[in-house]
């Protein structure tokens, strides 16, 4: 059989783009409030913005040039009577492979969560994941991610909704994901009239899914076939040497007389 996919090991590069959509939600479907980095999203929620307090820092543990952790949070002020239900968010990534398949896209981390009872912060943690439709060239450049998720010229409002968000993304042939996430809410909060989202995302080493190149597969078939000929040759040569040594075949001596 053809080695068509091969897999390998490498840690990516991240980086927070500092592009994003927060959307806070209260009791009921008409009661939230957001803050994003696209104008025209927020010139068409002009009532509904409220600007927090952003922070992002990275990690570096080894000193190898790559980002380990990424740690982001966002803190919102409320006013009494307000209470958060639940939360929508869209952080924008750079992501970079550079050891095998040079591979560069915009990605982003989604998510959605809703709550029986209000909370007063949100802690998201997990591995930054490569979720594949389909496999990674062999080597050179690979182009087939699908662009931009957002189109910051887009005039259109609905470009930049929750749901036609993460339809476009669900469509794409690369995305990323949270992998062994943590979600914890707390009920309690050590700052009154304030609401925490905090997001602390690790960057590991994970195994990526490549289609096999053709001096890989001429390798792979040259391999493979050697060893059973390999195998052939002993088997045949073992069993040639049995039916001659036991005299299993009966065998008959001609001389040639002319050479006498």
């Amino acid at each position: 059989m053809w080695k068509k996919y091969g897999e390998y090991s490498e840690q990516p590069s991240v980086q927070f783009k500092n592009r994003y959509i927060i959307m806070l939600k209260g009791a009921s479907i008409d009661d939230y409030f957001l803050w994003s980095t696209y104008p025209v999203l927020n010139q068409a929620e002009h009532s509904r913005l409220r600007i927090p307090v952003i922070e992002a820092t990275t990690i570096d543990y080894n000193d190898d040039g790559k980002t380990d952790l990424i740690s982001i949070s966002a803190t919102f002020f409320l006013s009494e009577n307000e209470e958060i239900f639940g939360a929508f968010w869209m952080l924008l990534f750079e992501y970079r492979l550079d050891m095998r398949s040079r591979f560069s896209m915009e990605t982003a981390l989604i998510g959605d969560i809703d709550k029986p009872k209000p909370t007063f912060s949100l802690s998201v943690a997990g591995d930054f994941n490569l979720e594949q439709s389909i496999p990674l060239r062999s080597f050179g450049w690979d182009l087939n991610h699908g662009g931009p998720l957002i189109n910051e010229s887009n005039p259109d409002f609905f470009h930049y909704a929750p749901v036609e968000i993460m339809l476009r993304n669900s469509l794409r042939n690369f995305t990323t994901t949270l992998k062994r996430d943590v979600v914890m809410c707390s009920s309690k909060s050590m700052e009154k009239n304030s609401f925490v989202i905090r997001f602390s995302i690790r960057i590991p080493e994970q195994k990526l899914t490549y289609k096999s190149g053709l001096f890989e597969l001429l390798k792979f078939a040259w391999m493979q076939y050697l060893s059973i000929f390999v195998i052939f040759h002993f088997i045949f040569s073992k069993l040639l040497s049995f039916i001659f040594e036991n005299r299993i075949v009966s065998s008959i001596v001609v001389e040639d007389k002319r050479l006498e």
